[in-house]
């Protein structure tokens, strides 16, 4: 007999172009969770013959689908490895960093080994090294980069400063794309003897929903469908290599640790401080469609549709701004950040164009907080290319 508490689930990105291939089992990387419905579905039709003696006689077997949910806290780094396919896209890693080369006049940063051609606008940037002094050292954005990336205007800008050692500017991002990133997921039921094992090949996040709410931990539930399924038992030690490596151990984000809710570019529509912040809702979806052919029952494919991102605002009602720009239709900036207690640890979230679909301003009842609700979508922008973009610490 087993128990869920002793379930163990890993898993390990699949090589460029070798979707549904399994990966070396001494290569998984455990994954912290907190539940999950990961099954087989095997799809049939009773037989539709008439029988006078009122049996059925067969079971037609049409074809299959595996995959499902699997609900994790938010804590960083524990999801890396999966994000790009959830994305479609690999982390970015921006360093640059020079000796005697980065140097700041009027908010504009020079460097004269390699320049900025990594930066782009939008981009979320970490300056480390610059002499102590208000906005030297931080979180950035990019406004602007030249066109032959020999300068970067950052906001907020930092002091004028000489060019000198030991400086960088840091981060890594993901923004959503069109390049498949599989991967294999293993789950064992590590209590039986001997071991049986459920494998998931070919697997890619067919959704991400991520709820960020005053009174409960940040959560994120993904959505995986896969291409193949197979149970494993016995105690093959090539099998069931007990060396995995480990899930990072960093804390769960807090609701204490949500920040820095932005709507409206950073020189436009702010949330006021009077406005009181409930939730954030995030629901991600790739529209991953099985590709099902004659000849056999297994899947042939699987392909994604349109990138979609959509959600909803909750805050007490304290402030029009939002509610005039949904009335007017007018496309806005949204994004927020989650940074763990004492530490360097930071996700930003960033959605660049957004349009606001609904709004719900009512007065529920008796003795209860006037709240708004505005359900947004988040669109492709037309400059940066991107719909979605999270920023973490380079590595």
């Amino acid at each position: 007999m087993s128990e869920a508490n002793q379930v163990e689930i890993s898993y390990q990105a699949e090589a460029a172009g070798q979707f549904g291939i399994a990966v070396p089992e001494n290569a998984k990387r455990e994954l912290r969770y907190n539940s999950e419905s990961l099954v087989a579905n095997i799809n049939d039709e009773d037989s539709p013959e008439i029988s006078s003696d009122r049996q059925f006689f067969d079971v037609i077997p049409l074809g299959s689908s595996f995959g499902g949910d699997i609900p994790t806290s938010l804590s960083h780094g524990n999801l890396d490895d999966l994000l790009p396919s959830a994305f479609f896209n690999p982390w970015t890693d921006i360093s640059i960093s020079g000796d005697a080369n980065l140097a700041v006049a009027a908010g504009v940063y020079t460097d004269t080994a390699s320049g900025f051609g990594a930066l782009k606008v939008g981009d979320r940037v970490r300056t480390e090294g610059f002499p102590a002094a208000a906005n030297a050292n931080g979180w950035k954005t990019v406004t602007a980069v030249a066109d032959d990336g020999s300068t970067v205007t950052l906001s907020p800008p930092g002091p004028n400063t000489a060019a000198g050692n030991g400086r960088s500017i840091k981060s890594s991002n993901l923004k959503n794309g069109k390049t498949r990133h599989s991967f294999s997921i293993e789950k064992k039921f590590s209590a039986l003897d001997p071991l049986i094992q459920h494998n998931y090949i070919g697997c890619l996040v067919q959704g991400m929903a991520m709820e960020f709410r005053a009174g409960a931990s940040v959560t994120a539930n993904l959505t995986v469908s896969a291409q193949k399924h197979a149970q494993v038992s016995g105690p093959n030690a090539a099998v069931f290599n007990p060396m995995r490596t480990p899930a990072p151990k960093n804390l769960i984000f807090s609701p204490a640790d949500t920040k820095g809710l932005q709507v409206g570019p950073a020189d436009s529509l702010h949330v006021p401080d009077t406005v009181v912040l409930s939730a954030i809702t995030m629901n991600l979806g790739n529209n991953l469609r099985s590709l099902q052919q004659l000849g056999t029952l297994d899947i042939g494919d699987i392909r994604p549709g349109r990138f979609s991102v959509e959600g909803s605002l909750e805050m007490y009602f304290s402030d029009g701004g939002l509610y005039d720009r949904f009335l007017a239709r007018q496309e806005t900036e949204v994004s927020w950040r989650t940074v763990e207690p004492n530490s360097d640890n930071i996700y930003y979230f960033d959605m660049p164009r957004v349009r606001v679909r609904n709004a719900r301003i009512v007065a529920g009842g008796v003795d209860t907080d006037l709240t708004a609700q505005f359900d947004y979508r988040a669109l492709g922008h037309r400059t940066r290319g991107y719909t979605f973009m999270m920023t973490k610490n380079a590595a």
